[in-house]
């Protein structure tokens, strides 16, 4: 069994700049296998085109940091969780050799399916037949919200004594596997 493409989203890109500030929130609706058990990567890069769409091929990586996903007790299956996130960022060596600086600052909350307010007299509704069989793969629903709020101190990866890096980051959060055909 294949693993499904992650999800991913992208922060706007800052002009020359090594304390951004986005404050950019992402939305992710999943659903997985309970089992998922992964990283998401926030990945942080400096753009170079000037203009260019955000995570172009030739993009420099100022560093990255990885939380864990699941972030909370994952056999709480019902309970809404939030995590603030302030951790340093790690060089990738596979794709830069330059070691990474700085902080990045983000919040995950995590909602799951349902905890939406619903229709509010549904219950009064008689039950004319049950429908139910046990999933064969338990599944995790839900909203994760993911708030990228700033970096600091980020290194300088442009040209010149004028130039600073262009950052923005790619929020990368696993999606579990794929079901066989």
């Amino acid at each position: 069994s294949g693993k499904k493409k992650p999800h991913t989203e992208t922060t706007e890109y800052i002009s020359d700049n090594l304390n951004p500030v986005w404050n950019e929130e992402k939305t992710f609706a999943i659903n997985q296998p309970l089992e998922t058990v992964d990283k998401i990567r926030f990945e942080v890069f400096d753009s170079d085109v000037v203009g260019a769409v955000s995570g172009g091929i030739g993009d420099d990586t100022l560093g990255f940091i990885d939380v864990d996903w699941p972030f909370w007790d994952p056999k709480d299956t019902d309970g809404s969780f939030r995590a603030p996130v302030s951790l340093n960022l790690r060089s990738n060596s596979e794709k830069n050799k330059d070691t990474a600086t700085g902080q990045l600052t983000c919040d995950l909350v995590w909602c799951p399916a349902g905890s939406t307010p619903r229709l509010q007299s549904k219950e009064s509704i008689p039950i004319a037949r049950k429908f139910e069989d046990d999933p064969i793969c338990p599944m995790r629903l839900g909203t994760l919200l993911v708030t990228v709020k700033a970096a600091s101190n980020l290194l300088n990866k442009d040209w010149g004594p004028q130039g600073k890096s262009d950052p923005y980051v790619v929020v990368t959060v696993p999606s579990g596997k794929q079901k066989p055909h």
